[in-house]
């Protein structure tokens, strides 16, 4: 495929939505296709030179050019254009064909789809670039505001003051104890500094009991008990539950070895 075709080809790929399932089949746009035929340039590369030149390419584009560039570590490129604005860096709407009939279907034929249904497939230039770059993953995160991924870059990457301070900027709750119990699995002492500050931390809403047995199941009963301390210092818990889940936490310790039953303690006698 070459010359003008070729980029009338690409373009009516690249720029038509419900197009995009078929994205990954076509030749023009396979890593080879970057590839020099002798005596030309590739079309693939004529597109987007010339696309880029003339502003922001789309989300399909975006991903299509960077499944081109990251299998060449050109990973520069990539960071060169988003930081240019260049790339579109949120969701891809992909349309699915329906197979719900309009009408009834003549006799020995297939039922003819009644619409192209959307269904939006989020972040995947974020997800592709994180494979070989978490950094500039993080950045394409953030411009596609998918807080979501945002904050599981973050943990993944201890950068944990960060993540209270991305939640309070965009007024977002994240699952608090969802998060404390994945740290909790790495590093129970880097956990229970993060839930520490939870508990003071402004525009924070949070399940103390729920992050207290967040370290119960994973048996880390010494940051379960330092924690609802913390909590119970603070002016925004239920003083009075806490002080109880403390009563049964020493009960346990005191009595016999802790157990867990659905994710709450149950006394074992020694």
């Amino acid at each position: 495929m070459h010359g003008m075709g070729g980029l009338v080809a690409i373009a009516a790929l690249l720029q038509t939505p419900h197009r995009a399932p078929t994205l990954g089949r076509c030749p023009c746009v396979a890593p080879q296709a970057a590839l020099p035929v002798p005596g030309q340039p590739a079309p693939i590369l004529l597109y987007f030179g010339t696309q880029l030149d003339k502003g922001k390419l789309n989300a399909i584009e975006s991903l299509a050019l960077a499944k081109l560039v990251i299998p060449q570590r050109k990973q520069a490129l990539l960071q060169k254009w988003i930081s240019e604005e260049k790339l579109e860096c949120t969701q891809i709407a992909r349309f699915i064909s329906s197979t719900v009939p309009t009408h009834p279907p003549s006799s020995g034929s297939p039922p003819a789809p009644a619409c192209l249904a959307i269904c939006l497939c989020p972040q995947e230039l974020g997800d592709l670039i994180k494979t070989v770059d978490a950094e500039l993953a993080l950045k394409t995160y953030l411009r596609a505001t998918a807080r979501a991924k945002v904050i599981e870059c973050l943990v993944q990457a201890r950068q944990l003051n960060h993540v209270i301070a991305y939640c309070q900027t965009t007024n977002h709750q994240p699952d608090w104890s969802l998060l404390v119990a994945n740290i909790v699995r790495v590093d129970p002492e880097e956990a229970l500094a993060f839930a520490r500050k939870l508990t003071t931390a402004d525009g924070v809403s949070i399940d103390f009991d729920a992050v207290a047995d967040a370290f119960i199941q994973h048996n880390c009963m010494q940051q379960a008990t330092s924690f609802l301390l913390e909590a119970v210092r603070s002016n925004r818990a239920d003083k009075a539950l806490l002080r109880a889940r403390l009563f049964e936490i020493r009960s346990v310790l005191q009595v016999g070895g802790p157990t867990t039953q659905h994710g709450r303690l149950v006394i074992v006698l020694a």
